[in-house]
């Protein structure tokens, strides 16, 4: 039998998945953010970062967490988007209709 990819690794390629269907839309959101493990999506992970720029391109605003990448020591690696902070991330999930992925 193949082995079942990692809970992790299942969890990147769910992720990676959402990112490129929010890519084939037609209506984009306003922005995305990204924080706790979700910032390695904007600082190592090639394929979301290329889908992310897109995203950028088209409008939406790519943002992360500042301390969610000092924490995981990727802040000079980020490659899409703005470092914001978890007020703002905070205030947008409350005053916006947010779309979690699972």
């Amino acid at each position: 039998s193949t082995p079942k990819p990692s809970s992790a690794a299942s969890d990147v390629y769910k992720r990676q998945g959402f990112i490129y269907s929010v890519t084939e839309q037609d209506h984009l959101p306003v922005e995305m953010i990204f924080y706790n493990r979700g910032v390695f999506l904007t600082s190592e992970n090639e394929k979301t970062i290329e889908d992310l720029k897109n995203l950028e391109k088209r409008g939406v605003r790519i943002y992360s967490c500042g301390l969610c990448l000092d924490h995981y020591g990727k802040k000079d690696d980020l490659a899409v988007g703005e470092i914001t902070n978890m007020y703002k991330i905070v205030e947008a999930m409350r005053s916006n209709h947010a779309i979690y992925p699972c």
